[in-house]
């Protein structure tokens, strides 16, 4: 797996931002993502990773430390993909590992922030991430509320079961956010 990172690293540091190959992104076995960095890219490698099943945590802190740093400059499209990533990594709730917490977290609040741009399937990713994490925020709640029932009858029924099992981990009583499904 080492050499499948090394490859990916390099072949991606430019089109992140890192410059020169290996300009800021591998120093003594730690792995920077250089400020500049572009988000998105950042976000696609980082879902990219996580799909190819490249699970080290030194490759994916790094870059999960960078999207919540800047996920204020991540694109509404980039919302859906990084949950499923996270909804489906590794630890849940208080296992969560704390990077992957703190980036949940941040896409909660950007998705809040762009309330009208979240679509069904991208609501119910993030349902199921922050139920897995036990993350319980109101204000993306609400969101997340809202896109579901503008979008439900989109959704096929595994989408609407997933969305079911999200508020269900999260033990959320109020029909206002049920009444969409």
């Amino acid at each position: 797996k080492s050499a499948e990172q090394a490859r990916l690293i390099a072949s991606a540091a430019p089109s992140v931002g890192g410059g020169a190959r290996g300009k800021g992104i591998l120093f003594d076995n730690t792995i920077f993502v250089p400020e500049e960095a572009d988000t998105d890219r950042v976000a696609d490698l980082y879902c990219t990773s996580a799909k190819l099943n490249l699970r080290d945590s030194v490759f994916l802190n790094a870059m999960s430390r960078h999207i919540g740093r800047h996920a204020e400059s991540l694109s509404v499209s980039r919302i859906g993909p990084l949950a499923q990533v996270l909804g489906t990594g590794s630890g849940s709730g208080r296992n969560m590992p704390a990077l992957d917490f703190i980036l949940l977290h941040a896409l909660g609040r950007l998705a809040s922030s762009h309330s009208d741009e979240i679509d069904g399937p991208t609501a119910v990713a993030i349902l199921q991430a922050i139920g897995r994490a036990e993350l319980f925020d109101e204000e993306c709640l609400a969101t997340i509320s809202k896109a579901l029932e503008k979008d439900a009858m989109s959704l096929n029924p595994g989408q609407l079961s997933e969305a079911m099992y999200g508020f269900g981990n999260l033990q959320v009583r109020e029909l206002g956010c049920l009444d969409a499904l």
